[in-house]
């Protein structure tokens, strides 16, 4: 990062590297950091005493005041591709001819007729939808800003690979039963607050989840591989049974498991650095788990 800061300070049309390149318009920070060894701390790019996201858009403002010209020549560096296929224009997304592989601003997906082209592979802004249904171009594999599927009840077959802010899939109900892949890193939050379904084959969840992963309708998640890191809250407020080694293994802030009715054989996380709510759990039940973690911040009290 110190390097890239460094070649524009002294030259803001400096040549960068191809991997600069994409630490510069394709990566966001998420740092994690191990201070104990049974102890997390998680900084993300929205940690208070450091905005790297902040950091990170001050130099890229530094080098898109060079221009557009200046972002198209970088973009097509970094996928290999013409000039003439980045592009601020909407006409031209969505101009099959023109075959466009990245897309500078935010794109709104207003009605079925609206299709993405199928090179497309970086919308640097959101990508939102009004559809109930939506088809994601294969090849999509990044997106600057957040995803927001409002109405949708169907999606796939899947998502872009990196979200750099929130994925909301907020009326997804059910995974289609070919699967749904999901990206491998989301920054911001993920929200599937009325999935009640997923298919017998399972579903993998991001990686890494940079803020609250909430699937509150959900009743069990058999089937489901939960990322290993997840910066912000965990609720699964409808959840009523869990298998072992399924929860994620860091949670940093809350945990919440309200209808769980039964903790035999729940391994919980490594770290929770909020509460772990068990409404739906006895009293002893509560107080046995606390003498087994007391690292571990058990609600309700006592």
């Amino acid at each position: 990062m110190s390097e890239i800061e460094d070649k524009l300070y002294r030259n803001k049309h400096a040549h960068l590297t191809i991997d600069e390149l994409h630490v510069l318009y394709t990566k966001e920070i998420l740092a994690l950091d191990i201070y104990e060894e049974d102890v997390l701390n998680f900084t993300s790019y929205t940690d208070s005493d450091w905005d790297c996201a902040g950091y990170l858009e001050e130099l890229r403002l530094d080098r898109k005041e060079e221009g557009e010209q200046q972002m198209k020549e970088d973009y097509a560096r970094i996928y290999g591709c013409r000039i003439d296929q980045v592009t601020t224009n909407s006409e031209e997304l969505y101009d099959e001819e023109k075959s466009i592989v990245v897309f500078i601003g935010s794109v709104f997906l207003e009605s079925p007729e609206q299709k993405l082209p199928k090179t497309l592979r970086n919308i640097s802004g959101c990508l939102f939808s009004e559809n109930e249904e939506e088809e994601i171009p294969q090849n999509l594999d990044y997106i600057g800003g957040s995803v927001g599927f409002l109405k949708i009840h169907t999606v796939g077959p899947k998502l872009p690979n990196y979200v750099s802010r929130i994925v909301d899939l907020r009326n997804l109900r059910e995974i289609p039963t070919e699967g749904l892949g999901f990206p491998e890193h989301v920054g911001g939050h993920l929200k599937m607050l009325n999935l009640e379904k997923i298919p017998p084959e399972g579903v993998v969840l991001p990686k890494t989840i940079g803020g609250d992963l909430t699937i509150d309708s959900l009743r069990s998640v058999y089937g489901v591989l939960f990322p290993e890191y997840v910066l912000g809250a965990v609720s699964l407020a409808s959840l009523e049974s869990i298998g072992e080694d399924q929860l994620p293994e860091y949670i940093g802030r809350d945990l919440i498991l309200g209808c769980l009715k039964s903790i035999d054989e729940v391994q919980f996380p490594e770290y929770v650095g909020g509460g772990v709510y068990l409404n739906n759990i006895s009293r002893n039940e509560r107080n046995k788990l606390r003498k087994q973690r007391p690292d571990l911040t058990i609600l309700p009290t006592p």
